[in-house]
């Protein structure tokens, strides 16, 4: 009787101690996934103030958040603040999209990206470019809004199949395959051309305007 009592009090401690390490490995997976990490810089500038760690970093800069690299040729990390500016010719990529340009601000927390300059932003399996001066796009929602001089481009690489669409302004969900553009809409595909206010381009490469 008393060495049941004992198993099963054992079962239930395994049973408690598998439990908790079950879920700080949970913890342990997202608190490394909200860390962004510094993997290369040629040369760095500190400035340790007490309340504001400004890092400065020179030359072959690349930084990883997760499962997206960022790289440039120079770098202001505002580690305190949790934003970082990269600078030069600037380069980001996960397995959803890749997006250059000359100059570009990331939000650590927000996992935010606003861009400028020469903005290239390619979603490779909805095979969709989006090019302008100034990009946004949000990580987490898969969600680009270009302005200053937008254009978006579908099947970019198969020329009998491309659509150009530019406006004043380019929305793009990428999980819902849908984007919306407006104020002085162009579309162009092939010989085709047609103008409008606003247009929205849905699944299955419809458009409406």
């Amino acid at each position: 009787m008393l060495g049941n009592i004992l198993k099963k009090i054992l079962y239930l401690l395994a049973l408690s101690l598998a439990i908790a390490f079950a879920f700080n490995q949970q913890g342990y997976a997202q608190e490394k996934e909200d860390v962004i990490e510094l993997l290369h810089a040629d040369s760095s500038y500190w400035n340790l103030e007490e309340d504001n760690v400004i890092i400065s970093l020179f030359g072959d800069v690349q930084f990883k958040h997760g499962n997206v690299y960022l790289s440039s040729d120079r770098a202001i990390w505002y580690k305190t603040a949790e934003q970082i500016v990269f600078l030069g010719r600037v380069e980001i990529a996960d397995e959803d999209i890749s997006l250059s340009s000359l100059r570009l601000t990331y939000y650590q927390r927000r996992k935010k990206i606003v861009a400028e300059q020469n903005v290239r932003l390619w979603s490779k399996e909805e095979q969709v470019l989006i090019t302008g001066q100034r990009g946004e796009y949000q990580r987490e929602k898969k969600y680009a809004l270009f302005t200053q001089s937008p254009q978006l481009e579908i099947y970019p690489e198969k020329p009998e199949s491309t659509i150009v669409v530019t406006a004043d302004t380019l929305e793009y969900f990428a999980d819902q395959e849908k984007g919306f553009a407006k104020e002085k809409v162009h579309i162009k595909k092939g010989d085709m051309d047609a103008f409008c206010g606003l247009a929205e381009l849905s699944r299955g490469d419809s458009l409406h305007t």
